[in-house]
Order: structure tokens, then C-alpha cells, then sequence
């Protein structure tokens, strides 16, 4: 199992590191499949702030990143667990989190991969 906290991700206090993020996001190349397991990894975490924190790093790093990261992102093990979260929330809130980014993809991402899926995933969802 990926280390839960991971340098790119969150700081020793447990805040979203933002340079590490925005690196990451910034890399036109695919996300390292270290990074994606990660990501997976830290959703499935039973700790709020930790699957908040990862939502909002999944946010920066779509919004930021390449069309070929997005798609990637769309392909991803982190969609299905996007899926878990809207249909079987570990606590309160997240359900609403997860839906929020989801809808931020499908209207931002409409045309591409991750947009579509998005928009697919809050259908069968509502």
C-alpha cells in the first residue's frame, strides 16, 4: 500500500502541499503511477482530511495539468473510487465533496475524457 503521506501531497502538519501539487500538475508528461496509487490510496483513507485534502489535490491537479494528465486521470483506478465515495461515504460531507468535483469536471472537461466520465458518474448517481 502507497505511504499516506507523501511529500508531494501534504506537509508534516497534514495540509495540502502546494508546491508539490502544483509540480505535479504542472508536468506534461503522465502522473508517476506511484502518484496515482497514491491518490487512490489516500481516497479510501477513513480520515476526513486526508480524503479532502486528496479531492482538492485531484481539483488542482486537473484544473493545472495537461489534457494527457486529465486523461489520464480519467483512466485511472481514482475514478472508481470517486464512484465508492458518492455511494458509500465513509462520513458526512464527503459525498458532497466528491460530487462538487465531479461537476467541476464535467462542465470544465465537458468535451474530454475526464469530463465525460464525470458527468457519467453523477447521472447514475442522481
Amino acid at each position: 500500500m502507497a505511504d499516506m503521506r507523501t511529500p508531494i501531497l501534504e506537509d508534516r502538519n497534514g495540509a495540502v502541499y502546494w508546491p508539490g501539487v502544483l509540480q505535479a500538475a504542472s508536468s506534461k508528461t503522465y502522473l508517476s503511477a506511484e502518484l496515482v496509487q497514491t491518490l487512490k490510496e489516500r481516497l479510501k483513507s477513513e480520515q476526513t482530511h486526508i480524503v479532502l485534502n486528496t479531492l482538492t489535490a485531484l481539483h488542482t491537479i486537473s484544473i493545472n495539468g495537461s489534457r494527457q494528465t486529465r486523461d489520464q486521470l480519467a483512466l485511472s483506478k481514482c475514478m472508481k473510487q470517486l464512484e465508492r465515495l458518492l455511494n458509500r461515504p465513509p462520513f458526512p460531507g464527503v459525498e458532497m465533496a466528491a460530487a462538487q468535483l465531479l461537476m467541476d469536471w464535467a462542465f470544465l472537461f465537458g468535451a474530454e475524457e475526464l469530463g465525460l466520465k464525470s458527468f457519467h458518474l453523477l447521472s447514475s448517481h442522481c
